[in-house]
C-alpha cells in the first residue's frame, strides 16, 4: 500500500509539474538590427581643409564670372575670412569670406574629404546679386540659384 502512495504522490507531482509546463505564448523578438557603417575621421589637417574650403570659393568665383561676368565679383578682390559656425552645430563648418560690397559663404558637412560638398552662396547686398551653387570635392560646380 505504501508503494501505492508513493506511485500516486510521484504521479500527482509528475502532473502539477507538467500542467505548468504547458503552451506557453511566446512574444516575437525584434532581430538583430543593423549597426550603423561608422563614418571614417577625416584625417585632413586644419591647413588642408582650409586650403580645400578656399579651392572651392575660388571655383565658384571663377564659375560665377564666367556666366555672369561684369555681375561677379572683381578678380583682384582681397578676401578676409571668419569662421562662422553657428554655437551649437555640430557635423558641419561654415566660412564667411567678404571684400567690399560681396560676401561669400561657403557650409560644407564633416565628411571625408573625398565626399565633401560645399554649398556656396555669393551675394552684393548693394547690386542686388545672389547666386548659390554647390562644389564638390573635385571642383565641379554646379548651380543651384541666381538672381
Amino acid at each position: 500500500m505504501r508503494n501505492r502512495l508513493v506511485i500516486l504522490g510521484c504521479a500527482a507531482l509528475a502532473g502539477l509539474i507538467a500542467a505548468s509546463c504547458g503552451p506557453t505564448t511566446v512574444s516575437p523578438t525584434a532581430g538583430p538590427t543593423a549597426r550603423p557603417t561608422p563614418v571614417p575621421t577625416p584625417t585632413t589637417s586644419p591647413e588642408e581643409m582650409q586650403a580645400k574650403v578656399w579651392a572651392a570659393r575660388d571655383a565658384a568665383l571663377a564659375y560665377v564670372t564666367r556666366e555672369y561676368g561684369d555681375q561677379a565679383p572683381a578678380l583682384d578682390l582681397t578676401w578676409s575670412e571668419r569662421l562662422a559656425t553657428p554655437a551649437g552645430i555640430v557635423g558641419a563648418t561654415t566660412y564667411e569670406y567678404s571684400a567690399g560690397d560681396w560676401l561669400v559663404t561657403i557650409v560644407y558637412p564633416i565628411v571625408p574629404p573625398e565626399e565633401t560638398i560645399y554649398q556656396v552662396i555669393m551675394t552684393n547686398e548693394r547690386s542686388g546679386f545672389h547666386w548659390e551653387g554647390e562644389v564638390n570635392a573635385r571642383g565641379k560646380v554646379r548651380e543651384l540659384i541666381s538672381r
